[in-house]
């Protein structure tokens, strides 16, 4: 029987394995979902506990005659068929004071497996958030029952891999990996789920469409593409980014000997500002396109214009004088 503390590990849901791949830049063009409206740099996860107010939540009445522990005992599942989870969740508790008002006091929250709330009669919400998935139910607790709920959450796994095609990429460079909504809302913005900097990571999900960025490096390699995730399932995503690799070096006169103070900029075509360094060398992972370069110290300035190709690794040296 699957263990319900993890998703399922690849080797055992190969053949219900999901691999979204990347589309070629070569392929004929097809119209980008709004990439422009996610917001990547600035947008952090929402990890609020305040209750939802949209699709009413099920009420779960199932109980049993418990006079001195009246109130409601939680648990909660990856889906119907796995085990109950093992590892704490985090669980809030709010009395319903007028649902059609969308009024709720919070009464209780705890971090546990299994918890047991001693609660007076009426109507609760109760809210489960296991990392990025989140349930809630609604729960009636009778006088002198003890009310079990268990929560299926409906929920599966991401892994996503980013990786550079045709050149090697320059030490240290990381990837970052944001999940977004599937949907935009009323305004064309998508909302960020997650976000992930360790390559490979799982990241658990309620089951759904989600929309996947892959920024590689500290420039603009990106790369995004839509996903399914499926309750139980293991979704597996490997994006290939297809950039350049820039190698800046500085080389200055006598007098100039804090190097380190050097600043290092790039610009796209259009001006804006792509990526600023530091020091007399640097390197970056550049989209491909035309660029302009720059290194800066002690009010003196060295400029060039620059083509970045896939698969290509650039080496320029700006003189100061």
């Amino acid at each position: 029987q699957p263990d319900a503390d993890r998703v399922p590990d690849l080797a055992a849901t190969i053949d219900l394995l999901q691999t979204a791949s990347i589309p070629d830049p070569d392929a004929p063009a097809r119209k980008p979902a709004a990439p422009d409206r996610v917001a990547v740099l600035t947008q952090e996860p929402d990890a609020s506990a305040t209750p939802a107010t949209g699709r009413k939540p099920e009420l779960d009445i199932q109980n049993q005659e418990a006079p001195d522990r009246q109130g409601i005992k939680l648990q909660a599942k990856l889906t119907a068929e796995m085990r109950k989870i093992g590892k704490p969740l985090d669980w809030t508790v709010y009395r319903v004071e007028d649902a059609d008002k969308a009024l709720w006091k919070q009464v209780a929250a705890v971090r546990a497996p299994e918890p047991t709330f001693k609660l007076d009669p009426g109507t609760y919400l109760v809210r489960a958030r296991y990392g990025y998935i989140a349930a809630s139910k609604m729960v009636a607790v009778s006088k002198g029952k003890l009310t079990d709920a268990t929560f299926v959450l409906n929920a599966g796994g991401l892994r996503v891999l980013s990786h550079l095609v045709f050149v090697d990429a320059p030490g240290k460079t990381s990837a970052i990996h944001y999940v977004y909504t599937g949907e935009t809302d009323d305004n064309g913005v998508r909302q960020l789920i997650a976000k992930s900097e360790i390559q490979g990571e799982i990241i658990r999900l309620n089951a759904g469409r989600y929309r996947v960025i892959s920024r590689l490096g500290d420039a603009n390699s990106v790369v995004s593409t839509d996903v399914e995730v499926s309750p139980g399932v293991l979704t597996a995503v490997e994006v290939n980014h297809k950039a350049g690799v820039l190698s800046l070096e500085v080389k200055a006169g006598p007098d100039m000997t804090d190097m380190a103070a050097t600043n290092l900029v790039v610009f796209d075509a259009e001006g804006r500002l792509v990526v600023r360094m530091h020091g007399d060398t640097a390197s970056a992972l550049l989209a491909p396109g035309r660029y302009t370069v720059s290194a800066e110290y002690g009010g003196r300035k060295a400029t060039e214009d620059i083509d970045i190709r896939i698969g290509e690794s650039k080496s320029v040296t700006l003189k100061l004088r």
